[in-house]
């Protein structure tokens, strides 16, 4: 008997996202050397990059679960991230689709922007008004343009837009239930891989589809308590000795992670000139008034 293995790699990328989130988000402080300074960033940079990565994985789960012809999948895997998720709601919403303004899919935009400029990395202009960098975010993500100045903040509030956003997606525009267990199970077997049996045959227990167990979801539920994050998406909950950890914070509400308040750590930049050194800085953004 032969069986296809859909092997779907979001809850990986998500993972690692939490894990990278998790070694950003710490003091500073406690970097004293060059080499300390600059793995802290490389964790900021993979955090940010993998909820991208993430996000891209769960729109091509949710392409392979309709079963298109080959020829049609091929066709389709061409769209774009947020088309994929369009294309899902088709069959599982109709009538529904992605608002692209809406407040939860906005930054949802920028972050996959944000992934497409890393990848196909090119020359980044700054411009520079007396002396003073100009720096350029992606709003409303807040997340600086240039990865130079990225910070754990910026991870957070990455995790965080991609957290809500999924729930979201399955669970309020699918209207998929976020209290049950097998409407849990049922969108984890959506971002999960899967087996399935050839036509005519069947898999051990006489079943012709089945999920295979991962257990990542498992072993992030700590990032989801810390940031009070629902990952109900991955098939479980926040849990502590007393139970399940039912979400308090609304989807949507980032003041856990207020990028709009951080600023840029003060930055000189360098510069030959022929009679000795010029010197450029950054210039943090204002802060919002209390």
């Amino acid at each position: 008997m032969k069986h296809k293995i859909h092997r779907r790699f979001f809850i990986i990328y998500f993972a690692d996202a939490c894990r990278y989130v998790r070694k950003a988000d710490v003091d500073e402080s406690a970097f004293t050397t060059r080499d300390q300074q600059e793995e802290h960033k490389m964790y900021i940079r993979s955090a940010i990059i993998h909820c991208a990565l993430a996000l891209e994985a769960a729109a091509n789960a949710c392409l392979d679960v309709l079963r298109l012809q080959k020829g049609t999948h091929e066709e389709y895997d061409k769209l774009q991230t947020l088309a994929k998720f369009d294309l899902f709601l088709s069959k599982f919403a109709p009538g529904k689709g992605l608002d692209r303004e809406h407040v939860l899919v906005r930054p949802i935009r920028n972050l996959l922007t944000c992934r497409n400029t890393y990848v196909h990395s090119k020359v980044f202009l700054e411009e520079v008004d007396e002396k003073i960098i100009q720096l350029k975010s992606w709003e409303p993500l807040g997340l600086p343009k240039n990865q130079h100045y990225w910070q754990a903040i910026h991870a957070v509030k990455a995790l965080t837009v991609t957290s809500d956003f999924l729930n979201f997606l399955f669970f309020e525009i699918c209207h998929f239930n976020y209290d049950s267990p097998e409407h849990r199970g049922i969108v984890s077997s959506v971002l999960g891989s899967v087996i399935s049996s050839e036509e005519g045959s069947e898999l051990e227990g006489g079943v012709t589809n089945a999920s295979i167990r991962e257990d990542e979801g498992l072993m992030i539920n700590d990032v989801a308590k810390k940031y009070d994050l629902q990952f109900a998406f991955t098939g479980v909950y926040a849990s502590d000795q007393n139970g399940v950890v039912l979400p308090k914070r609304k989807w949507g509400n980032y003041l856990h992670c207020d990028t709009s308040i951080v600023g840029v750590p003060f930055h000189h930049i360098w510069y030959n000139v022929p009679t000795g050194f010029g010197i450029l800085s950054t210039k943090a953004p204002p802060k919002k008034k209390s």
